[in-house]
């Protein structure tokens, strides 16, 4: 007859047993979703719809006890859908990233120094780092074929990348406003034609109204620009004109290109130069990631050729 210290001991071996089926359960799954994405960008998983293994996928998740973890239950944004970074170095590019790759996008993330691309991707396994100057209209094209090659599409582009100068207009020479332009609608101008010629390419995916999304920042600067920023924000302005132009020639074609004219935004940096109040109100850079992700996805098919201001708790 068993002892009270025989169940005792029955009863930890089983709990033991337990922790292990579900840490099986959990490797198991994770290796299935490593597969299943491989399986998306070479075979579309025996030719089935991107719907059909959605379905499988969020079946696997339940039946392995895993139901936070299904697509349909976490609410993302994307379903492996291939978006390039640009200028994710930048201030608010890791929030960006972050948020890109937790809302189930596989990400490009260029940057003119591969040392700066990988330091970002680094902890992201959906994220392979790309080196290119798109001041260099080959070196656009290039990022283009590389993010093609990798992936097989191109299903929206998120554009932070430019620099300028900060300049009185009276004491600007025409070199301060080729650098502006040169940094900005250059670089904008670049990445844009190089994704759209390749999304034009494209098929539709299964159940969506656009073939790609062209999202880029740009500034209240080139609506209202504040002394010295006169410079800046005409560059910025035809940045918003161009992403009109953009969707306004392609919206038949399946393209949504938008503009974000962002204010201020709280990062560390903007603390030297904000006053605690005004800080408070600006965006966080989470904030500013959340809207860059819905404009990249198919959810925001709907806005297309709007320049979407982004002033957080501005009132001014």
């Amino acid at each position: 007859m068993p002892t009270a210290c025989d169940e005792a001991a029955e009863e930890r071996r089983g709990r033991a047993v337990i922790r292990q089926v579900e840490r099986l359960r959990v490797v198991y799954a994770r290796e299935f979703d490593d597969r299943l994405a491989r399986h998306r960008v070479c075979a579309r998983l025996a030719k089935r719809s991107d719907r059909q293994i959605l379905e499988i996928w969020s079946v696997f998740h339940r039946s392995a006890g895993l139901v936070g973890w299904s697509p349909e239950f976490r609410g993302v944004l994307f379903e492996n859908d291939v978006v390039i970074l640009a200028g994710g170095t930048g201030r608010v590019g890791g929030a960006t990233l972050r948020t890109l790759h937790d809302q189930g996008a596989r990400l490009a993330v260029a940057s003119r120094r591969r040392e700066s691309a990988e330091q970002l991707c680094a902890g992201f396994p959906n994220a392979i780092p790309m080196v290119a100057d798109l001041a260099d209209s080959q070196s656009a094209d290039t990022l283009v074929a590389d993010t093609l090659k990798q992936f097989g599409r191109i299903d929206a582009i998120v554009n932070m990348a430019g620099r300028g100068k900060f300049v009185p207009i009276v004491d600007s020479t025409t070199d301060d406003l080729r650098l502006n332009l040169d940094g900005f609608v250059i670089t904008a101008y670049n990445l844009a034609l190089a994704g759209l010629r390749a999304m034009l390419r494209q098929d539709y995916r299964d159940g969506r109204r656009s073939r790609g999304h062209i999202v880029t920042v740009t500034a209240g600067s080139s609506k209202d620009p504040q002394p010295r920023f006169g410079l800046f924000g005409a560059a910025k302005a035809a940045v918003n004109t161009l992403m009109r132009g953009i969707a306004r020639e392609h919206k038949g074609d399946g393209i949504v290109a938008n503009a974000v004219v962002l204010g201020g935004v709280a990062t560390e940096a903007a603390r030297s130069y904000l006053d605690a109040q005004d800080f408070a109100k600006a965006a966080s850079p989470d904030e500013v990631a959340r809207v860059l992700a819905f404009l990249a996805s198919s959810a925001s098919d709907g806005i297309n050729g709007e320049l979407i201001d982004l002033n957080a708790r501005e009132t001014e």
